[in-house]
């Protein structure tokens, strides 16, 4: 079934089945007497059983790259098990919701954590889900204290997008005892919901509310929990559309864990976006209808694109963002280019005026220093040097191989005409960023790079050892 065809299908057949079966399975709880203690469990109470556990009986989305909810499963009630349930090896977090957090089980001999299985962690979880558990917010938050902190060494990848953030799991993956989560939508879920039932005000204070502070650190404990692996690092390569606006509250919160921040030129990552936006059938007529004079005129409130990648203070730091009508004046190529500028433009501030320790990696570095920049970024990571040559060879291969993401898939749709129009809008929103224009290389402060530059890191020997020097 096509995107299209599976789209409809979702939203017409799907959604409503899914409505009613839930009405009728609460109706058949509430005669059976269940109803009353699935209330008390939503009301925080029964923790030892407030984990429920559901056969799959049916699991849908309208395209692969969905963010997955409860209501993407149907499925008959198995039982009610302690919160501890969760923490089997073959079970993981797949959502985390304002009111719940969704996780599913898959077969005991499927590796969730194989890169080259699931290049993207959270598809995999979706297609090979046999149960889901649902657990109250509540008994969630108190099951991560009693887990606590992670054990392991934590390096988290946080990315524009399209940049070879994907290549990097499978370098990490080849360092031995390192386990790989590429691509997790854990965190993302909660903020995205709560972008979408807040308006902006309401937004930005809840981010900064002690519930989101109570989930958040609960979400990076259970993507943390022991595994089948026992890992002494975990890579975890987080979700595209956070950008780096978690990178705050995991210093914060986890301030042993490593935090780096890839990027690629501008004008490639936004044209490699394009041509993965014909995968995505339903965001690219979205963007599409934005461009239509009728649409324009029928909505008028700010794009909740922005608001949901655009970290708040970004926002208020740079207004310009906020205005309604440039946002829905925006054409989809300057939408991506706001986003890529978004990303770099919260990384320059945070290591410009804070003390963030978060570095940059540019993809184009990688390309073509690609010794010199493993080295450095094994170094920045205190990973041992002797694992560059197989962190070299893991590049080989396609990292998205087998998905509608993978160069041969891509390949199909032609680049992007760049027009003058276009070329000038891109450059206007880089030039508010304070970013260069389209067609010149970025070089981030504080980045891991080799490249001799005054806002990169340069590389010196000494001894047989690589030294970082950082320009500030």
């Amino acid at each position: 079934m096509g995107v299209f065809a599976s789209g409809l299908f979702y939203i017409f057949i799907y959604m409503p089945l899914f409505f009613l079966y839930t009405f009728i399975q609460r109706l058949y709880w509430f005669c059976n007497g269940m109803g009353d203690i699935v209330n008390q469990i939503e009301e925080g109470q029964l923790y030892d059983r407030s984990a429920q556990v559901f056969d799959v009986v049916w699991k849908c989305k309208k395209e692969p790259f969905q963010l997955v909810s409860h209501r993407n499963f149907i499925g008959t009630h198995r039982s009610f098990e302690h919160p501890n349930y969760v923490l089997r090896h073959n079970v993981s977090l797949l959502a985390v919701e304002m009111d719940l957090a969704l996780f599913v089980e898959v077969p005991n001999d499927y590796d969730i954590f194989d890169c080259r299985k699931s290049p993207f962690i959270h598809i995999g979880q979706f297609e090979q889900a046999v149960k889901f558990i649902i657990l109250p917010i509540s008994s969630f938050v108190r099951c991560a204290e009693e887990l606590g902190d992670p054990k392991m060494k934590v390096i988290w990848l946080h990315s524009t997008g399209r940049c070879g953030s994907t290549a990097m799991s499978q370098v990490f993956e080849a360092v031995p005892n390192c386990t790989t989560e590429s691509e997790p939508m854990c965190l993302f879920t909660a903020r995205n919901e709560a972008a979408q039932a807040f308006g902006t005000k309401k937004f930005r204070q809840y981010l900064n509310s002690e519930d989101y502070k109570q989930s958040f650190i609960a979400t990076v404990r259970m993507m943390c929990k022991p595994n089948e692996h026992n890992p002494d690092i975990l890579f975890i390569k987080n979700c595209t559309l956070s950008g780096v606006m978690d990178v705050p509250s995991l210093e914060e919160y986890f301030p042993d864990h490593t935090n780096l921040f890839l990027y690629r030129d501008c004008l490639d990552t936004v044209q490699s976006y394009i041509r993965s936006l014909n995968k995505h059938f339903f965001l690219n007529l979205i963007l599409k209808m934005r461009e239509s004079a009728i649409t324009r005129f029928l909505i008028r409130s700010p794009h909740v694109l922005l608001k949901t990648l655009a970290a708040p203070h970004t926002l208020e730091t740079h207004q310009w963002l906020s205005d309604s009508k440039l946002q829905l004046e925006a054409t989809k190529f300057g939408l991506l280019v706001i986003q890529w500028g978004c990303y770099c433009s919260h990384y320059t501030e945070m290591v410009t005026t804070t003390k963030s320790n978060v570095r940059a990696i540019l993809y184009e570095d990688i390309v073509e220093h690609k010794h010199a920049t493993l080295t450095l970024l094994f170094q920045f990571c205190g990973i041992s040097l002797d694992y560059v040559e197989l962190a070299k060879k893991s590049l080989e291969s396609d990292s998205q191989e087998g998905t509608v993401l993978s160069m041969s898939n891509l390949g199909k749709f032609k680049k992007t005409h760049i027009t003058e129009e276009l070329r000038t809008e891109g450059n206007f929103y880089l030039n508010a960023f304070k970013l260069k224009p389209l067609g010149q290389r970025t070089h981030l402060p504080k980045a891991l790079s080799p490249s001799a530059d005054e806002h990169s890191g340069d590389i010196t020997q000494s001894n047989g050892h690589v030294a970082i020097t950082i320009h500030t």
